[in-house]
């Protein structure tokens, strides 16, 4: 019972308890609602849902579709009884709306929701679900959604997809890992050699700029830096840097200063990203007691040349929603919105508001200096930049190089993780992924985030935000009821063949076998297909100044070509007289033949004396 000076407002689980406000027309219940029919919303249909986090555009989605939500309770506890204690007084508002939501939510508060959303993963007790609860998180997710975890997956695409990984994700490596690191270290030497190539080309080319410009004095001093015929060294770096984008893919997106991001490798929005081009700090860094503890860090090759919007940096924030894993089934969202830097873009300078185009880093820093054609609140929608890109000449890249490039990159990270997922149907799951664009406007992943920020945090975000969350439940619970819905900006991007999965019947998985005794006897038709086995024959000397002589042979049966050789070599040597025995006379010394089996031996003698051996 909440007493107040204008409703008594009275409550139970029975059917026939009534709202008996003092003022039905101030308390204006939507559409005149009666007790009766929440209870048999509850009894009936179950739609009941749990919603954690500030999703006030999809509380008003679910609302409409006839749910009702029931106040969040304790991890491990979404489908057991929630006492009264838990259940704040003070959250009745005082708009008579949501205390009538207040109330609902009161009434079906020891029901099992059916679907369940939550800001975190953690908040949800998986192991208590129904299998026919709806919940908006996979486990373990982070082999894609962490930087560590979306390095080390990346590393084995070639296994899923033609596609290559260096042709979209700039190369990462974690420095946990010794081999990784190893490779880093290498990686960075190339680079750094690469861009001591460039500076030269580029420098050489200003020069010539310089010498061939129109009212330019070049008179030589002694001050002048000149080298003779530096020409000659300007086409031979050209050479081979032509010759090098063979065999480095990502060289065009390298400048010359080898920029290194070192990264967290399970944080976001952000935090504790620093950009560096000093090997020996990196690796200081990396082996830190305190950085080991606090998270693994990677490190990225830095995108040197970017693509810019009025001399500014930017990102773009794709969302993308998996209803399945087995088989996968992506829906990627055609509407996206850009982010911008707070000031223009320099690379002598490694301040966050220059480099990193996050929300949640540009909010505490005020603009720079820059193009008045930039919003203050550093987001466009993905329309605006399409327009932008058509005024400069690129009429048709949005839609036949940077959207599919984006879907392309998503569905080859998406399988080379697929393994490493649990399936659960009724899941599903809405994720982030930033990208960025090189000078040819080239999409680069960056990575991918769970549970996206869908806050209202400016007037692009507010629009799109609310967009994406009622579009996701109509892919999400509208689909359930009419497979040919409106599905609104989403595109069903990708539907993979289900792969059959065998089932687990509890038996254990071993190889069981004996061991094979070696026979005494010699088979010449098995010998022939066996391998590492030796025979070997030895030529001795009685005289000091012959040298001793050891052939081997594959197997321990004398084929037929070892036989004519050996007889070509000796056999007009030997003297027949002594054939009988173990050692044979030559003309430089004695033949004695040794390590050999009794069959052996006999073959070998029958092969170089046919004549003369009677048995």
């Amino acid at each position: 019972k909440k007493n107040t000076n204008t409703e008594v407002l009275q409550w139970c689980e029975d059917d026939d308890v009534k709202i008996v406000p003092n003022d039905a027309d101030a308390l204006n219940l939507p559409q005149e609602r009666k007790i009766e029919d929440i209870l048999a919303i509850v009894k009936g249909n179950n739609k009941v849902f749990v919603c954690n986090g500030p999703y006030a555009s999809l509380r008003k989605a679910l609302r409409r579709r006839g749910w009702v939500e029931q106040r969040f309770k304790a991890i491990n506890a979404l489908t057991q009884e929630c006492p009264d204690s838990e259940l704040n007084e003070d959250t009745f508002g005082e708009n008579l709306n949501e205390q009538y939501f207040e109330i609902m939510s009161r009434l079906v508060r020891n029901a099992v929701p059916s679907f369940i959303w939550t800001l975190k993963r953690d908040d949800i007790g998986f192991r208590s679900l129904h299998k026919d609860q709806i919940i908006n998180h996979y486990t373990c997710a982070w082999a894609f959604t962490t930087k560590s975890g979306l390095c080390s997956h990346l590393r084995n695409l070639h296994h899923f997809d033609d596609l290559n990984a260096n042709s979209f994700f700039p190369r990462c490596y974690r420095l946990c890992c010794q081999h990784e690191r190893d490779e880093f270290i290498d990686d960075f030497r190339i680079t750094a050699a690469q861009g001591l190539l460039k500076i030269v080309v580029g420098e050489s080319e200003k020069w010539a700029l310089i010498k061939n410009s129109e009212n330019v004095s070049m008179e030589n001093s002694e001050n002048d830096f000149y080298i003779e015929n530096g020409w000659q060294y300007q086409n031979e770096c050209k050479t081979v840097l032509n010759k090098l984008s063979s065999y480095f893919p990502q060289m065009k997106i390298d400048g010359s200063l080898n920029l290194w991001i070192l990264k967290p490798g399970a944080k976001s929005r952000g935090r504790g990203i620093e950009i560096m081009n000093c090997l020996d700090t990196i690796l200081k860094l990396s082996s830190d007691n305190v950085s080991k503890k606090e998270d693994r860090l990677v490190i990225q090759k830095y995108i040197e040349r970017p693509f810019l919007v009025h001399k500014t940096k930017f990102d773009i924030r794709q969302w993308f929603l998996v209803t399945d894993w087995n088989p996968l089934v992506l829906w990627i969202y055609k509407d996206s919105y850009i982010r911008y830097c707070g000031q223009e873009f320099c690379l002598d300078k490694f301040d966050p508001q220059v480099h990193l185009s996050n929300n949640s880093i540009q909010k505490h820093f005020k603009n720079g200096k820059r193009s008045r054609h930039l919003p203050e609140f550093n987001m466009w929608f993905s329309d605006e930049f399409k327009a932008h890109i058509i005024k400069r000449g690129f009429k048709t890249t949005w839609d036949d190089v940077i959207y599919p490039g984006m879907k392309a990159a998503i569905i080859a990270t998406l399988q080379s993780c697929q393994n490493s997922l649990e399936y659960r149907k009724n899941s599903f799951e809405l994720y982030g992924a930033d990208f960025m664009l090189d000078e040819n406007l080239n999409p680069w992943l960056i990575e991918i985030n769970s549970s996206p920020a869908l806050s209202p945090s400016t007037p692009v975000t507010e629009k799109l935000c609310n967009n994406v969350l009622e579009d996701t439940m109509k892919v999400i619970l509208d689909r359930r009821e009419n497979k040919n819905c409106d599905v609104g900006r989403f595109d069903l991007a990708y539907k993979q063949q289900y792969i059959n999965v065998p089932s687990y019947m509890g038996c254990p998985l071993s190889i069981e076998g004996i061991s094979l005794s070696k026979k005494k006897t010699l088979d010449v038709e098995k010998v022939k297909s066996q391998s590492d086995k030796s025979i070997s024959f030895t030529l001795s000397s009685s005289s000091a100044d012959s040298s001793i002589i050891s052939i081997s042979k594959d197997t321990s049966y004398v084929t037929e070509s070892c036989q004519d050789s050996i007889e070509k070599r000796f056999t007009e040597q030997i003297n027949l007289r002594n054939s009988s025995k173990k050692k044979f006379q030559t003309k430089k010394g004695s033949f004695t033949i040794k390590n050999l089996k009794r069959e052996s031996k006999k073959k070998l003698r029958e092969t170089l004396f046919p004549a003369s051996c009677n048995n």
